[in-house]
């Protein structure tokens, strides 16, 4: 409908599209839809964050804090530290590429794309975990090709991404393994002691 340039400098592609299709009347009402589902998006990854951070503090893989949860079931430190964090990583991202005239939605599609890039490896582990060594059966025959496909699916994502998202999803990555070695081996040496 439109040329490629007029899209990416749209605000709203999909409101321009829709005024296109039915008319001034559609503007609006996929500008409504458009901006709930952000927020109910926000509000399932904040969900994910805490819950997720709640778990690995249970587990012993992030620090106690996090795992603690109110009287409602929610872990609000956890979720606190993961903004507090959020926005130091904003505020470096900022400093970095200061000098690129980078805007705030330029920055925000940097970290979103990391955090996307640093999902993909555990889904990349979870895919390869549907493989079972059990016979020729009609379930482990679906969940090999569900491991190809997903496992496929992963190595497309991060063998086409930015290359300062991929750098930025690597250093996250060995930051992640040099806090989870620490712990293992400390883990090993007090085993070692008792």
């Amino acid at each position: 409908m439109f040329p490629n340039a007029q899209m990416a400098a749209s605000g709203a592609p999909f409101s321009m599209s829709a005024t296109t299709m039915f008319g001034s009347w559609a503007a609006p009402v996929v500008s409504a839809f458009t901006a709930f589902a952000c927020l109910t998006s926000l509000g399932s990854w904040m969900m994910l964050v805490g819950q997720a951070g709640a778990r690995a503090a249970h587990d012993g893989n992030f620090p106690k804090v996090y795992g603690e949860i109110d009287s409602k079931g929610v872990p609000k430190k956890g979720l606190l530290l993961a903004s507090v964090k959020m926005t130091i990583l904003m505020v470096i991202i900022t400093m970095v590429s200061s000098g690129g005239g980078g805007h705030a939605a330029d920055l925000f599609g940097i970290l979103t794309s990391i955090a996307v890039l640093l999902t993909m490896l555990p889904y990349f582990y979870s895919a390869l975990c549907l493989i079972k060594m059990e016979g020729a059966t009609t379930r482990s025959v679906l969940a090999l090709i569900a491991c190809v496909f997903a496992s496929l699916f992963c190595l497309y994502a991060l063998a086409t991404a930015n290359q300062h998202d991929l750098a930025g999803t690597i250093v996250v990555s060995l930051i992640i393994m040099m806090f989870y070695s620490y712990k293992v081996g400390r883990k090993q040496g007090n085993s070692a002691q008792s």
